[in-house]
């Protein structure tokens, strides 16, 4: 008896301990429903944004950290188009070995966008059933970097002494500037677009970025993610980005939007 006491004795300590660890694992957030069991402590995702004034891609890292609660981060490259943008074709039908190109009057740059937010996402309502829905509100806000690419045009400047037409050296490659202004808001003398990769010297306005979503959920699996949101972004930087030549240039800027965001719990 004595013996068995003193045995006893010598393995509480390690019976304690291993209480000790148990109690101490970190929590797991449940599946609710018909997958109830399933147990995951993060996710990672990624989707497309589709803008009242542009697009985005984003990626998202997420933590559970309760029951009805993700703690994320997430990167988003986009664009962010003027409401004044409007495509039009061009009043020369050729002359060399290139088609005019589509241009969009008025406009001195393109404002492409990087974001980095850190946010948190709450659970409103779970599945019933594996083919219910889950509705999450989530929200997140960080600094924001907008790059200025300017716009370039292919102007015609007419040569009195030329008499075969528009030919390359009538034609000028340029971003909008003071001394070209009045060949640039001319449409009489813009022969087109001089597509993406011409004009590189890209200004960085930095700023700040929020937005604040709906969520809905319809994966299926209980490792999936699939999601639909529905929200409002805004950008604000710390002076104008002047999109337009003609202004008027903001500093803030606000979308509306929809995502479609896929991804997997781990």
């Amino acid at each position: 008896m004595r013996r068995t006491l003193f045995l006893m004795l010598a393995l509480l300590p390690f019976i304690n301990a291993f209480g000790q660890a148990k109690k101490a694992a970190p929590p797991s957030k449940p599946v609710y429903g018909e997958n109830a069991g399933f147990y995951y402590t993060k996710d990672h995702s990624w989707g497309f944004r589709f803008k009242n004034n542009g697009w985005s891609y984003f990626q998202q890292n997420a933590k559970i950290v309760a029951e009805r609660k993700r703690r994320f981060v997430e990167y988003e490259f986009g664009r962010i188009k003027h409401e004044k943008e409007t495509r039009m074709s061009s009043f020369f039908t050729g002359g060399i070995t290139t088609k005019p190109k589509a241009y969009v009057f008025g406009k001195q740059y393109s404002l492409y966008n990087f974001d980095v937010r850190w946010g948190n996402a709450h659970l409103l309502g779970y599945k019933a059933n594996r083919n219910g829905v889950s509705l999450w509100v989530n929200y997140a806000a960080g600094p924001s970097l907008a790059l200025l690419k300017p716009y370039q045009l292919i102007l015609f400047y007419p040569d009195s002494n030329s008499t075969n037409g528009i030919t390359s050296a009538n034609l000028v490659t340029t971003a909008y500037k003071e001394s070209v202004a009045d060949h640039f808001l001319d449409p009489n003398f813009i022969y087109g677009a001089a597509g993406f990769w011409k004009g590189w010297a890209i200004k960085p306005v930095p700023g700040i970025s929020a937005r604040i979503g709906f969520q809905v959920d319809f994966s299926s699996a209980p490792d999936g993610i699939n999601l639909v949101e529905f929200g409002v972004e805004n950008h604000t930087y710390f002076w104008a980005t002047p999109l337009m030549a003609s202004g008027p240039n903001h500093q803030s800027w606000t979308s509306i939007y929809l995502s479609f965001q896929f991804g997997s719990k781990k």
